[in-house]
């Protein structure tokens, strides 16, 4: 009877995941499926499917000064909906060793700036230095905030650098926020938590029959509780600022700073911006942070500049983002 009782349970479990492993087969459907269920796929995609760079041993290392760079050499990284080879030079970012050398431009950022999804000569770092004529650093690593993305221009060549572009995304406000907290002390955890790290990302995606069936049902009858609110955009614009302050020993006083925002399917910038500009405009700020300026991506980007799964930019918005800065950088240099 238990065996019989098990069967039909493993039975109806295989049954209701064939629709959802279609759909989750096959993206380029899911735009023209109810909202509700895009949402529960999506939540399963992002917390129990998807692969993370930063947890490929073959594409990350542990780093005792900012807990793990890529690893230079080159790896795949794959998702549902792309396949890309990532390919690292000896700093640990995403980009060639000929950038490294007196770039004119760094960009700094996470996996937007990285090009998560896109191959890397659509990242849009690669983009605005093709764009542009310029020597272009592409520095951005997943899941860093802007205290690490800072503390990174410590081993870099800045000699040539005119430029310094930052991509923001309100999950950098948790680590900005404990370096402030911590008296402007980057506190790194140990190898050993990254290799937890590692193996959780691993246990994460890993598959077993009924899987798909199980956690959308437990996504939707027994949801986690809600994450705690992210810190007001005036408080953001306080961390972040504090951060280029404390986090870098760089001179960036001869540097001219531009900021952009990107965030989960998001189509229209925050208030981060606009509260970013009142703060940097305060009189006790540095001159190079009073001399700030954004780039609004407002009204630039469309819902098929994104993955339908995967909360990043495809590479018609990365392009979209580089000719965005291709302008803004246009009005700075007064070309």
């Amino acid at each position: 009877m238990l065996a019989l009782l098990g069967f039909s349970v493993i039975a109806t479990l295989a049954i209701a995941e064939v629709p959802f492993a279609a759909f989750l087969s096959s993206p380029g459907i899911i735009p023209h499926l109810p909202s509700g269920l895009i949402s529960h796929l999506r939540a399963y995609y992002l917390h129990h499917d998807r692969v993370l760079a930063q947890s490929l041993p073959e594409c990350a290392i542990y780093d005792p000064g900012v807990f793990y760079t890529l690893r230079p050499g080159s790896c795949r990284f794959a998702n549902r909906e792309f396949d890309t080879v990532l390919r690292i030079n000896s700093k640990g970012v995403r980009d060639s060793e000929d950038a490294l050398v007196a770039p004119e431009i760094i960009v700094l950022g996470d996996s937007f700036t990285m090009g998560w999804g896109v191959e890397q000569d659509e990242a849009f770092p690669q983009a605005l230095a093709r764009l542009s004529g310029r020597r272009v650093l592409n520095t951005g690593v997943p899941s860093w905030g802007t205290v690490r993305e800072a503390r990174l221009l410590d081993r870099l060549d800045t000699s040539g650098l005119r430029y310094l572009v930052i991509q923001y995304s309100s999950n950098d406000a948790e680590e900005n926020r404990l370096f402030k907290l911590r008296g402007n002390v980057l506190q790194i955890s140990t190898e050993r938590l990254f290799q937890q790290d590692v193996l959780r990302g691993y246990r994460r995606h890993r598959y077993y029959p009924g899987k798909i069936t199980i956690e959308m049902l437990r996504g939707i009858f027994a949801p986690p509780p809600p994450e705690p609110a992210a810190p007001s955009a005036e408080e953001q614009a306080q961390l972040f600022v504090n951060a280029l302050v404390h986090a870098t020993s760089r001179d960036l006083s001869h540097v001219g700073l531009l900021v952009l925002e990107l965030d989960s399917y998001r189509l229209a910038s925050s208030s981060f911006l606009e509260a970013l500009e009142r703060e940097a405009s305060a009189a006790a700020q540095p001159a190079f942070i009073r001399a700030l300026r954004v780039a609004d991506l407002r009204g630039r980007l469309e819902p098929s500049d994104y993955f339908a799964l995967d909360d990043h930019l495809r590479a018609s918005g990365q392009l979209k983002v580089a000719e965005t800065l291709v302008e803004k950088l246009g009005e700075m240099s007064g070309s």
